[in-house]
C-alpha cells in the first residue's frame, strides 16, 4: 500500500502528462460501475470496520520521511514531530495536574456555592462530583453552560473519562482525537482520583521539546544580581555549569529541574530551598508536579580552617 504512494509522489511530474488523458476517458466510462461498487463497499465497510480518521503508523512515518527528504519539513518541524513520536516514553502521571490542585464542583453543595465556583472558575472544564473528589461523575463545560442559561448542572455535564496513571501519552493523544475528548481523570491503582490531564497538556509537551531544542540558553538564565539568577526548569545542567561556572551533577538528571528533585528526594513545592554543590537554590514555580523556575545563588566558598602545626 505504501510503495505505490511513494513511487507516485517521486515521479508525479513524469507520470502525470502521460496518463492524464487516458485516465479522464476511463473515469467517464467506468463512472456508473464505480458508483455502484463504492456504495456496496461503503455498506460493508461500515458494518465490519470501525471508522478512523487517523493515519496508520506506516503511513505516518512515510509521510514524515518523504517530507524531510523533499525539504517540506524544516528542522524545527522535524523536532516537533520527533516530540510527538517520543510521547510514548511519557506517562499521564508525569504531566497531570495532581489531585490537590484540582478545582471541582460538589453536586451536594448549595446552588449559591455552585454558582460562585462556576463564576470564579479560570478553566473551561470543571469536574463534578458528589461528596468526594474520588467520585467524579463528569465534566461541566463552563462557557457553554453559562451561555445556555440552564440551571441543572448534572444534566449539562458530559460523562467522565478515566485513564490509568501509566497510560502513555501517545496512545492517550490518539484516544482524545478519535473520541473528540479534551480532558480525562487520571485514576490511581485503587480507582481513586490521582489527577487530571487535558489534550492541551500533552501538546504542551511537544512544544516544550521545540523550545528546549532551539531556545537560546542565555534567554532561559536571567541574571538578578551579581551572584543570583532566575533559571527555567528546562535548562540543561550542562548549560547552567557553562554559563555560571559551576560543577552541578546528579545521577540520572540532565535538567536543572531534575537536579533539584534529585537533591530533595521528592517533587518539591514552590518556596522549598536547598543548599548543595556550592549554590543555594529556591524553587520559584511548580506546575503539574514539574519545576518551572528556580532561583539559583552562588555561595562564597567557605574558608578553609588553618592547619595547626604540632610544636
Amino acid at each position: 500500500e505504501v510503495v505505490p504512494k511513494r513511487f507516485g509522489m517521486r515521479c508525479a511530474s513524469d507520470l502525470a502528462p502521460r496518463f492524464a488523458r487516458p485516465l479522464i476517458v476511463c473515469i467517464y466510462l467506468f463512472r456508473p460501475v464505480r458508483t455502484i461498487l463504492e456504495r456496496i463497499t461503503t455498506l460493508f465497510y461500515k458494518q465490519f470496520i470501525p471508522s478512523s480518521k487517523t493515519l496508520s503508523e506506516d503511513e505516518f512515518l512515510t509521510v514524515i520521511e518523504v517530507g524531510e527528504e523533499e525539504g517540506i519539513l524544516n528542522e524545527e518541524e522535524r523536532v516537533m514531530v520527533d516530540g510527538i513520536i517520543n510521547l510514548e516514553e511519557t506517562q499521564a502521571s508525569d504531566i497531570m495536574t495532581p489531585r490537590v490542585d484540582i478545582t471541582g464542583l460538589d453536586l451536594n453543595d448549595s446552588p449559591e456555592d455552585q454558582r460562585n465556583i462556576i463564576r470564579s472558575c479560570r478553566y473551561r472544564y470543571l469536574p463534578i462530583y458528589r461528596e468526594s473528589i474520588d467520585q467524579i461523575e463528569g465534566f461541566l463545560d463552563v462557557p457553554r453552560f453559562l451561555l445556555s442559561g440552564q440551571n441543572d448542572i448534572a444534566t449539562s455535564a458530559t460523562k467522565a473519562y478515566f485513564v490509568p496513571e501509566n497510560a502513555p501519552l501517545d496512545g492517550l493523544l490518539t484516544d482524545f482525537q478519535r473520541e473528540n475528548r479534551r480532558i480525562a481523570i487520571v485514576a490511581d491503582e485503587f480507582g481513586g482520583t490521582a489527577g487530571l490531564i487535558t489534550r492541551g497538556d500533552i501538546l504542551e509537551e511537544v512544544v516544550d521539546d521545540v523550545d528546549n531544542e532551539f531556545g537560546d540558553r542565555q534567554e532561559n538564565i536571567h541574571p538578578v544580581d551579581e551572584n543570583k539568577w532566575l533559571i527555567e526548569g528546562s535548562v540543561s545542567i550542562e548549560d547552567v555549569n557553562y554559563e555560571l561556572d559551576l560543577e552541578l551533577e546528579a545521577e540520572g538528571a540532565d535538567r536543572i529541574a531534575g537536579w533539584v528533585t534529585a537533591q530533595i528526594g521528592k517533587i518539591p513545592r514552590a518556596g522549598e530551598l536547598i543548599e548543595a554543590q556550592g549554590c543555594r537554590v529556591t524553587v520559584e514555580r511548580v506546575r503539574r508536579q514539574r519545576i518551572m523556575q528556580v532561583m539559583l545563588e552562588k555561595l562564597a566558598p567557605s574558608p578553609e580552617a588553618p592547619v595547626q602545626e604540632n610544636s
